[in-house]
């Protein structure tokens, strides 16, 4: 990443100095060029045809601009190659339009923001982004988190957290076992399950009962 950040960088200093270098020349002007003596033309020769010289450079006006954009669409780029992966992936969930969450196949769907949630590589904030994202996904009208839609007798949800999100609840990292226990409550808000209502994520011996009795209630959303 920091020698991508530096190549950019040289970059941008090797762009600046051929936009700047047309610059130097028009502040130098044609003054300081010594000025041809004008050769007399034979009589009944025909006048030598002079070449065309260098287009004449921008004004710094324009110069500046130029500059100004460069500069511009390197550090949008540099931004880009800093930006955690998993981060470009949830805002290109959040970007999508009610009938792109309709189609069964995305490049981002529940199953991409529920990884993200629970992998202890990525940091707290940006896995409680994902688990906002989820929660939003049923308002927004997510195919595969919808309450209207059926799979196997279930709503799409209930199939969704039945078979992809329970398990994480005895997940070996902490944080993980907490965020799958939040989004499951969040949705459903269970009362009068004991093995639910139980659960711990700090007490082992309340995982399993938990995972039963989640499948069990989830299996009768439908």
């Amino acid at each position: 990443m920091r020698s991508r950040c530096t190549t950019l960088l040289a970059l941008l200093l090797v762009c600046g100095g051929l936009l700047l270098s047309p610059l130097a020349f028009a502040e130098s002007g044609e003054a300081s060029q010594p000025k041809a003596k004008p050769h007399a033309t034979p009589p009944g020769a025909a006048a030598a045809r002079t070449p065309p010289g260098p287009a004449r450079p921008g004004s710094l006006r324009a110069l500046k601009k130029r500059l100004a954009e460069l500069i511009k669409s390197i550090e949008q780029v540099i931004a880009e190659a800093r930006r955690d992966p998993d981060e470009a992936l949830i805002d290109i969930y959040l970007a999508y339009s009610p009938k792109e969450l309709k189609l069964r196949k995305r490049p981002v769907d529940a199953e991409v923001l529920l990884r993200i949630m629970v992998d202890p590589k990525n940091k707290p904030d940006l896995r409680e982004k994902a688990r906002a994202a989820l929660l939003g996904g049923t308002l927004r009208g997510d195919i595969d988190l919808s309450r209207d839609h059926k799979k196997a007798g279930m709503t799409n949800r209930a199939w969704f957290c039945r078979h992809r999100v329970a398990d994480h609840l005895k997940d070996d990292g902490r944080e993980a076992r907490q965020l799958t226990n939040k989004l499951l409550t969040d949705w459903y808000r269970p009362r009068g399950i004991s093995g639910i209502l139980g659960y711990k994520y700090d007490e082992k011996k309340t995982w399993g009962r938990a995972i039963t009795a989640w499948k069990k209630e989830l299996k009768k959303r439908k």
